[in-house]
């Protein structure tokens, strides 16, 4: 078994998922759940993926002790 990240369309719009493949990389059998990101649009999608993509390698690695629960919201 396989996987790697692909943008799907569903009926809900464009989302990034794994998505697992047989051992030949032939087909596709399933994705997660949730998507890592959702959009309108593709386009909308790879902006996205293009600004983590970015972020990841500009902003430092925070420890997760350091983020102050009371901060953070339901909503997100």
């Amino acid at each position: 078994m396989f996987w790697n990240y692909n943008i799907v369309k569903t009926k809900d719009g464009y989302g990034l998922y794994e998505v697992y493949f047989d051992d030949k990389w032939d087909k596709p059998f399933t994705r997660t759940k949730d998507p890592i990101y959702f959009g309108d649009d593709e386009e909308e999608v790879k902006r996205a993926i293009e600004m983590m993509h970015k972020d990841s390698y500009r902003n430092p690695v925070i420890n997760d002790e350091d983020i102050k629960e009371e901060n953070n919201s339901e909503g997100w």
